[in-house]
């Protein structure tokens, strides 16, 4: 698979010799950054249970709290990429 940069997927919409941001710009913005911290939530709850798991350090309460943290997390996280991806579809068709 083909590595994508951010600028390739995602238009940009800070750059300042554009001027001020139409309403579509700034809802990309917003769903970008949102879409962000629900990945940047996920892959911190990833990288615990991660630990728990190698080391073997914590109860097994702490495990199961962990996993319903990460399924807890995964809905938002969807439903904020759909966002986004509406978003960028309502960029490509304006």
């Amino acid at each position: 698979m083909d590595h994508l940069d951010a600028p390739e997927i995602v238009p940009d919409t800070t750059a300042p010799e554009l001027g001020p941001q139409t309403p579509l710009q700034a809802r990309i913005g917003t769903c970008c950054a949102d879409t962000a911290a629900s990945f940047r939530a996920i892959a911190a709850v990833s990288a615990q249970i991660a630990g728990i798991l190698e080391t073997g350090n914590g109860t097994s309460e702490d495990l199961c709290g962990l996993v319903q943290a990460y399924e807890q997390l995964q809905a938002p996280a969807g439903a904020r990429l759909a966002c986004l991806g509406a978003a960028l579809s309502s960029a490509g068709s304006a």
